[in-house]
């Protein structure tokens, strides 16, 4: 090693000025850092925490997630108009003359009774696709030219569940007649309506967009936590919040500034050192290990401070800041002794 110094001296007193530089800026306090611990279930120990910035509160990952479903299960489902509903009416009536005059027909009374049930409504709605769900009195919209109107889909008739699907009001009494002349019925009950999948799902998806992950807001001043209270899910989720708020307020630029404003101070310190040295105590510049000893003493009282501070900032008093000087008047002099304490 003396072998290596001798020869690389310039090089290695630069080399130990940029690892105590280093060294030095990451011993730093992190102000930024969020200065509380807790956990739930357990006391807030420290003094009442006021709230110091507006932020909004998030809901839990269960809440939002409850609330996307409840979106996706009320979403609305839409039909567009293929054909005008009075041409259904208008073809069930032709069956149903066709049927008074056909004499066999006329004796299947429960064919008759249900053509007369299904021709004698204001319109008939009819479609042959529809999406899977699990309220029938799900909101459904059937839009046409210039509007949307609302129906209740129960009282779309819908073919590709025959016979349930026909939306009956007494489906027992004519559930013979629809497994007979399912036919025939199918012959004009032609759907009028087309199930429009695409716009469904944008207005599904403009809903989930619109969905929002926080629920309320903890405003400058409101007290979050009292001294001594226990922490319960509702004060945890506010720290949570709080504790984001704080991380993201004290991030990017401004963070860089402040290390690169600390590193520029601890640098210029270091240098005030060396210049010392090389003018007055050459001797200590040259020699390795009595410079490396200077600098890790350095190194240690500002580790022992930054332990120190992360009880509080009352406990940096109980740091022996004092011994600095007189562990260096052991083994320099006194001037080197004060300068490097200053």
């Amino acid at each position: 090693m003396e072998k290596l110094t001798s020869y690389n001296r310039p090089l290695v007193r630069w080399v130990l000025f940029a690892l105590s530089l280093a060294g030095l800026i990451m011993l730093y306090p992190n102000y930024h850092a969020f200065p509380y611990e807790y956990q739930r279930g357990r006391p807030w120990v420290y003094p009442d925490l006021v709230s110091p910035i507006d932020f909004a509160l998030e809901k839990s990952k269960e809440a939002l997630e409850e609330e996307r479903q409840l979106i996706i299960d009320q979403a609305p489902i839409y039909f567009r108009e293929t054909q005008a509903p009075n041409l259904v009416l208008a073809s069930l009536d032709s069956l149903r003359a066709f049927a008074a005059r056909d004499s066999l027909l006329m004796l299947d009374t429960a064919y008759i009774d249900l053509l007369d049930e299904l021709s004698g409504r204001n319109s008939l709605l009819i479609i042959d696709r529809a999406p899977e769900v699990q309220n029938e009195r799900l909101n459904t919209y059937i839009l046409s030219e210039d509007r949307a109107r609302r129906v209740a889909l129960s009282t779309v008739m819908s073919l590709y569940r025959w016979p349930e699907g026909v939306g009956l009001i007494d489906r027992e009494r004519f559930a013979d007649v629809l497994s007979r002349r399912e036919k025939q019925l199918k012959s004009v009950l032609r759907p009028n309506l087309e199930f429009d999948e695409q716009f469904s799902n944008e207005i599904l998806e403009d809903r989930l967009k619109r969905l929002s992950p926080f629920e309320g807001l903890v405003g400058q001043g409101d007290v979050i936590a009292f001294e001594g209270m226990i922490v319960t899910e509702e004060v945890f989720r506010k720290l949570e919040a709080l504790k984001q708020a704080f991380a993201s307020s004290s991030g990017g630029e401004g963070l860089w500034k402040e290390q690169l404003g600390v590193g520029m101070l601890t640098g210029i310190l270091l240098l005030m050192l060396y210049l010392f040295l090389r003018k007055f105590r050459a001797f200590v510049l040259e020699d390795f290990a009595r410079l490396t000893f200077i600098l890790v003493f350095w190194l240690l009282m500002a580790a022992m401070a930054r332990f120190a501070l992360q009880f509080g900032s009352d406990y940096l008093l109980l740091v022996p800041l004092p011994v600095l000087p007189i562990v260096m008047r052991a083994f320099f002099d006194t001037r080197l002794a004060l300068f490097v304490h200053m």
